[in-house]
């Protein structure tokens, strides 16, 4: 009798965490606004497309690798973070400046960057270069610790 309550419990169990390990895999998307932007990222990749043709130019943007393991913190305050963490690059270059939403649009020391996506997984950020009768669109994926 003490087996199957046994078996019982522990197949509640398992069932349980795999519940439980499955909800925190889950992606949600958040509304756009500064408490739910607030937060550290890391990048993942960097996309360029110009046409139709699309390259990861990750390495090309951020040839240093140890400068791809680095934080990017945006603080509830409008204040920003870029931190050398990780792998430390011969120079640090972390430093503190301003950030600010307009509308769907990131303002980033000032560069403005149109939010794509953000979820309590990540942030996709887009910005269009126009020049010498060529578009490319740069896709900036981040990570969100």
């Amino acid at each position: 009798m003490i087996r199957p309550l046994k078996n019982t419990l522990t197949l509640i169990l398992i069932s349980a965490a795999t519940l439980t390990a499955c909800k925190k895999d889950k992606e949600d998307i958040l509304t756009v606004n500064q408490e739910n932007l607030a937060g550290t990222y890391t990048i993942s990749s960097i996309m360029a497309k110009m046409g139709s043709e699309e390259k990861n130019v990750t390495n090309d943007m951020i040839p240093e690798a140890c400068q791809r393991d680095d934080e990017f913190v945006l603080h509830d305050d409008n204040t920003f973070e870029y931190n050398d963490v990780g792998t430390k690059c011969e120079d640090d270059d972390s430093f503190v400046s301003e950030w600010y939403l307009d509308n769907n649009e990131l303002v980033l020391d000032n560069e403005i960057f149109t939010i794509e996506k953000l979820s309590n997984k990540g942030l996709v950020l887009k910005k269009t270069h126009t020049g010498n009768n060529m578009t490319v669109t740069v896709t900036y994926n981040f990570n969100r610790k």
